[in-house]
């Protein structure tokens, strides 16, 4: 049973990866069917967006790119934290 929750998790975490990826306003979109199709999901959602920079420092710009995808993603991870406690 445990082997089936493992890559069934690992499976949605795989899946919901590349649908959060569509999500960042970088224009390119993701290509989720790639080597069978050059067809990219790009649902851009303007207040997301990448931060360039190598190696990145803490800017203004990279500190509201943090502090949107704590609010975005914090439900996410808290839900999850509760429903392993509660073994959903």
């Amino acid at each position: 049973m445990a082997g089936k929750s493992s890559a069934g998790a690992g499976g949605l975490a795989w899946l919901s990866h590349m649908l959060l990826d569509s999500f960042y306003n970088h224009g390119q979109g993701v290509a989720i069917f790639w080597p069978l199709s050059d067809a990219r999901l790009a649902l851009p959602i303007p207040w997301f967006s990448v931060v360039y920079g190598v190696p990145p420092s803490l800017t203004p710009e990279m500190a509201r790119a943090f502090a949107i995808e704590l609010i975005c993603y914090a439900p996410l991870v808290l839900a999850a934290i509760v429903a392993r406690r509660l073994r959903i």
